[in-house]
Parts: C-alpha cells; structure tokens; sequence
C-alpha cells in the first residue's frame, strides 16, 4: 500500500483514476505474478475557499525487529489562512485523529482529547510469527473543522518487521568490526568481509540511512548531521546479518 499525491488544477471537476494491482507470490527462490485486477477511482473537486488542509508528519517508514515492541506519535498541523487586510483571520481549526485498525494487536491511543491539533501515539509488539518482506501498513486520517465543509488528509505508515538478530561480539563469524564507537564528529567505519548492504536506525526503529554497494571489505563515511545518541547499525554480508549499537557523541 502506498500514497496517492494528486494536485487539482481546477475547481469543481471531476478525475477518475484507476490502479493497477498484482499479486505476487513466493515460489521457491522466486516471486512470481499470480494474480491482479484494476480499481478506479473517482475523485470530486470542491472549492473550500480559504481553508487549508490538515498535515500529517512523518517520518511515515518504520522497521523493527519482531519481538520487540515500536512507539512512535504521529502529530497533526493546520495552517492557518491569514486574508490581507483589512479582513480578518477566521480562529484556527481544529484538527480530530482516527486511524483504520489495520493491524491486529497494535494500538492507537489519542495522546491529549482536548487539544487543538491531536497527536496519536502508535504502538505495537510484532510476533515472530508476523516477519514479512512486505510492510504492515495503517492508515491515519486526519479532518479538521472548517465550516460549511471539513477538509480531510489520509496518510499511511508503514512498519517492515525483522527477524530478530541478536547482538553479536568482536568474535562474530563475519568478522565485522565497527569504528570509532563512540564517535565523536559521525565518522564511521566498518571492517568485514564481502558487504553488501548498512542500514542506520535509531532506536524507535526509524530507517535514517540505506547504503546498497557491491561486495566490499570496508565502508567510510561521516554521519556529522545525525543527532548525539545511541543508533542501531545493521550490516549485511555473505547473506547474513550483523547488528550492533553505534554512539554518536
């Protein structure tokens, strides 16, 4: 499941999009396509006048391990229309939360009811059993209070679950080994043998970084905008995966 951004050009008109969807499944070493159909939609073009819609913030793209629960709060904004003078602003809408369900077993808890703009707090525990290459995905809808008509914004987030890897010492079969930690200025080393992939998370779960190379035994580069803390740095090599906690000073 992904995102639609579509832009009107125009007042009151009508656009139909249709969507093309196929199903793949997992065939030996394959994925191969067994199915699919298509599904239109028809969107209808309304003049709101002055209001703006509500903003859902990101980041929208998670990963965890499973057995380990992810939090994370998802907040809303709404920007308020200012006319020039010597009109005068309309008061600030107000903006309600709801999300669709979609995952079994994880909640959705609005953080403060009274608050103007609603911020939920997202969270969940996968199973081992729920480990998939393809991202669990909810949706988060976000109206606001506008007269004569509320505006409406849907936003997705998605969450890849992991197989676990445990933390794994200097003696690791891979012979990975990660330098400086702490680092002081970002810069990061990595030693091993025939990488192929680093990923940097933080501890929420968040993906920062995704470096795909070809097979190497050494990788360098200087995280200097990352904030001080504590980052999760997975490396793949030889098909297997090396977790470990790097600190940014």
């Amino acid at each position: 499941m992904g995102d639609i951004v579509f832009t009107p050009t125009l007042c009151k008109e009508n656009y139909a999009i249709v969507i093309e969807i196929k199903e793949f499944r997992k065939i030996g070493n394959q994925h191969k396509e067994v199915g699919g159909f298509l599904n239109d939609f028809m969107i209808k073009i309304i003049d709101l006048g002055v209001n703006n819609p509500p903003i859902l913030y990101g980041p929208h793209k998670y990963e965890v391990d499973a057995g380990t629960q992810i939090c994370f709060t998802v907040k809303s904004d709404d920007k308020q229309f200012i006319p020039p003078p010597p009109d005068k602003p309309n008061p600030p809408d107000t903006v309600n939360l709801t999300w669709n369900r979609a995952i079994t077993g994880a909640t959705f808890n609005i953080i403060d009811p009274k608050a103007r703009l609603q911020s939920g707090k997202f969270c969940w525990t996968p199973k081992l059993n729920q480990v998939s290459d393809i991202p669990y995905v909810f949706l988060v809808t976000a109206r606001d209070n506008s007269c004569p008509m509320n505006a409406i914004t849907v936003r997705s987030y998605s969450i890849k679950i992991n197989k676990p890897v445990n933390f794994i010492s200097n003696l690791n079969p891979q012979n990975i080994s990660i330098s400086p930690n702490p680092s002081i200025n970002g810069q990061l080393n990595i030693f091993g043998n025939a990488m192929e992939q680093i990923k940097i998370c933080n501890l929420s779960g968040q993906v920062l970084y995704t470096i795909d190379m070809l097979p190497t035994n050494e990788f360098t580069q200087n995280f200097e905008l990352l904030n001080s803390g504590i980052y999760m740095v997975s490396v793949k090599a030889n098909g297997l995966y090396y977790k470990t906690k790097w600190v940014k000073l």
